[in-house]
């Protein structure tokens, strides 16, 4: 942010957000598979 890169760090949030969002959906189906009443969804 400091150089102006926005592009660089859109980039990095677009992809940390898709990391963080495929952690929740992978970790909710394990837990689903488990023990259903503790899963979000």
């Amino acid at each position: 942010m400091t150089d102006f890169n926005f592009s660089t760090a859109s980039a990095v949030g677009l992809y940390q957000s898709l990391i963080g969002f495929l952690l929740v959906m992978g970790v909710n189906f394990i837990v689903k598979k488990i023990e259903p009443d503790y899963s979000l969804f």
